[in-house]
């Protein structure tokens, strides 16, 4: 996490009570379902790699430099918690496509050829099939921190 990044986070204890706690959470390496949307994707437009996503999307996911910036911040007891919950996409396979391409995907689709980016849903699409019951779920991963600003 660059200086700039963890900046605000080492100054989330000021305004805190002594004995306030801190409570967030935050994504994590995507699991299998998420790698198989970005690997079709992959196939047919260029993706970064999920560390190099835009800032925000990112930055706490890695446990051991989030745990070393609360502790020089001054935060104890400490915990980290990994979870995963159903995120619905979509109605169908089709719904769920353009929810992900005009919001999620939309950056990787920006100003690309028409005809490669019709290629890129289709791909998306068929990784989305093993996902559609009633909806289209996948599960998200991600953190749950908390810590506790010592009383003084």
């Amino acid at each position: 996490m660059e200086r700039s990044r963890r900046t605000p986070l080492g100054r989330a204890p000021r305004p805190m009570k002594p004995g306030g706690r801190l409570v967030f959470t935050c994504h994590r390496e995507p699991g299998d379902s998420v790698a198989a949307i970005f690997a079709a994707l992959a196939e047919h437009l260029p993706t970064p790699r999920f560390v190099d996503l835009a800032p925000g999307v990112t930055d706490f996911a890695d446990p051991d430099q989030v745990r070393g910036v609360l502790t020089a911040a001054g935060f104890t007891a400490l915990t980290v918690t990994g979870f995963e919950t159903p995120s619905v996409l979509g109605r169908d396979r089709r719904d769920a496509t353009e929810f992900l391409f005009d919001a999620q995907l939309r950056s990787f689709v920006a100003g690309a050829d028409a005809t490669v980016v019709r290629k890129a849903k289709a791909a998306v699409e068929a990784t989305l099939r093993p996902h559609e019951t009633d909806l289209v779920r996948i599960p998200a991963r991600g953190w749950l921190y908390t810590a506790r600003r010592e009383p003084r």
